[in-house]
């Protein structure tokens, strides 16, 4: 019998409905899966939709962007039908704006309207109409196929079916203070209700967090949050987007720096600061133990990538520059300083972190501008380090002359 039924479907559909400017869409805004779409369509009698070029099934997705995914109904053999399932990026942030976008071309408009957060986004009660659990949904297309005949323009018949289930996320802040003191360590935290994990994207001033930049963006859920610690040193913008919500519904917070911030002094490298858990970041080398008879400070490697900085912190200071002058050759090598929260926490003593800031050098960075190349007798190079402010907080601070003292040193090779 219900084979029967299909077929007399498919025949009405073939001959009297089928139309390059007819359309029926389902926007259901709940996670595709195929138990879910299969138990909607059979409560409402449209199983036998499944397969039909003229129907278009619109479903959340999982994934970072926009993908089409297969779907079948629940018949073998010949008659096993197929239809594509788009997977709509994101989440639920704006199921409105997504039946909006639907909309736009003529159409009559159904709303599953019991049980959801979202009422009938604002339509007057002339903009739609209501759809009831267990609705015959192929005699809804026939009554509204009679409709489009008499029309001479695309028509679109719309079900938008809306999950009760609202998706929300929150930036949140350890400080109260939307000013703080340069230098302040503020932590933050995206979190949302989502039990399934959502694609976040968070950026400071612009640019992505670390977190971020290999796949673009994080993903959290409801167990798993993100948090991550900032120094503020300048007035600071933290942006959380959630993956194919549009920026509307961004979250946004800006935190600023208490004072003028127009402070330079001279630029301090504490060479042999005692880390709490490296001890020493350079190791002294006296002219008696040096192969060249030249005394110096041998720079240590922390996992074999990193070459340590510790520098008076500088409220006016936002950028420094190391400069490395071969003693004997005059060769010279620059590369910029990176400043690094993450070390700091590390490396740094509780009673120091309103002093001193953690600036690091890459070892690879190094080696590829050659500061680890032999000279040409074969002997290992030394350097004259200077340190130098190359960028202010403000534009008009003058920094010449603050450079930090000449010091000789060698860089700890990796094993």
């Amino acid at each position: 019998m219900k084979f029967i039924k299909f077929l007399l479907f498919s025949l009405i559909i073939s001959n009297n409905f089928y139309s390059q400017d007819f359309k029926v869409v389902f926007l259901i805004d709940r996670p595709y899966d195929k138990t879910t779409l299969n138990s909607t369509l059979m409560s409402m009698n449209g199983m036998s939709l499944i397969g039909e070029d003229f129907v278009q099934f619109k479903m959340i997705s999982n994934s970072e962007n926009e993908v089409k995914l297969p779907h079948y109904n629940d018949v073998d053999g010949k008659d096993k039908k197929k239809s594509d399932v788009i997977g709509m990026a994101g989440v639920r942030c704006n199921p409105c704006k997504r039946l909006l976008e639907e909309r736009k071309t003529k159409n009559t408009t159904y709303i599953l309207t019991s049980d959801n957060d979202f009422g009938t986004c604002k339509l007057s009660v002339d903009d739609y109409e209501t759809l009831a659990s267990g609705e015959d949904l192929v005699e809804i297309i026939k009554k509204e196929r009679k409709k489009a005949k008499k029309l001479n323009e695309a028509y679109k018949v719309i079900f938008w079916i809306p999950d009760n289930k609202t998706v929300s996320v929150d930036l949140v802040t350890d400080n109260e203070n939307k000013k703080v003191d340069f230098g302040t360590l503020v932590t933050f935290t995206a979190s949302t209700n989502s039990k399934e994990s959502i694609p976040v994207i968070m950026t400071i001033n612009g640019e992505l967090i670390d977190e971020c930049k290999e796949n673009g963006v994080a993903k959290i859920n409801r167990s798993i949050p993100l948090s991550i610690s900032h120094e503020i040193t300048e007035t600071t913008e933290i942006k959380l987007d959630v993956k194919g919500c549009g920026d509307a519904n961004a979250k946004k917070m800006t935190i600023e720096v208490n004072g003028n911030c127009n402070e330079i002094e001279k630029v301090t490298h504490e060479i042999y600061y005692t880390s709490k858990v490296k001890g020493s970041l350079a190791k002294r080398v006296s002219a008696e133990n040096a192969l060249d008879g030249v005394a110096c400070s041998e720079i240590q490697l922390v996992d074999n990538k990193y070459y340590i900085v510790v520098i008076n912190k500088q409220c006016g200071v936002r950028e420094y520059r190391a400069e490395f002058e071969d003693i004997q050759t005059g060769k010279k090598i620059t590369t910029t300083l990176r400043k690094s929260q993450e070390q700091a926490n590390v490396h740094l003593n509780s009673s120091d972190r309103e002093s001193f800031s953690v600036f690091t050098l890459n070892h690879d960075d190094l080696k590829s501008k050659g500061l680890f190349d032999l000279r040409s007798d074969d002997s290992e190079p030394k350097y004259n380090m200077k340190i130098f402010p190359t960028e202010a907080i403000k534009e008009d601070l003058d920094l010449k002359g603050y450079e930090s003292k000449s010091q000789v040193v060698k860089f700890q090779k990796c094993n």
